[in-house]
């Protein structure tokens, strides 16, 4: 049922989304990888703030993990999609990932703008993203013009 260029866009996005799931698992069990960023927005070392406040380090750690549960989920739930979904064609799939994945990548690279950390995984994030718009563009053409089973049944069966 799919066409070539469905059958190389569904991979692409495949691996963003495993790449956002694996993020997210890293966020999990290493919530220091948001230390970085603190630093750039603060000036001030993470050592510091844990030596001053090890109990505003640690709730920090502990909003670290919680997006990392978010990534974790939306890692999940668009790879579910391009697996059942998107691979088959199907038209709501290829608007779904449009948007989790513009939510998904633009919400931390705005974050990571604001505060100032751009490094090897914010970079990751842009080459990603792009992949991912590249790949549903080289498949609008197929997917987004499939007719549904209602517009292809004969008039007398539409009732």
């Amino acid at each position: 049922m799919g066409t070539r260029s469905l059958g190389i866009a569904w991979k692409v996005i495949l691996i963003a989304d495993l790449g956002v799931l694996l993020y997210g698992i890293m966020a999990v069990f290493s919530p220091q990888i948001f230390a970085e960023g603190y630093q750039a927005y603060t000036g001030q070392s993470w050592s510091a703030l844990y030596s001053i406040s090890p109990k505003t380090a640690e709730y920090i750690f502990l909003l670290a993990r919680l997006v990392g549960v978010f990534n974790i989920a939306l890692g999940v739930v668009a790879t579910l999609i391009v697996l059942m979904s998107f691979r088959k064609g199907e038209t709501w799939s290829w608007y779904a990932l449009l948007m989790g994945n513009t939510l998904g990548y633009l919400s931390p690279m705005t974050f990571d703008r604001i505060v100032g950390s751009i490094g090897i995984f914010e970079q990751l994030e842009i080459v990603l993203i792009v992949l991912v718009y590249v790949a549903l563009g080289i498949s609008a053409k197929d997917v987004l013009r499939r007719k549904t089973k209602t517009e292809t049944a004969e008039p007398s069966k539409m009732v």
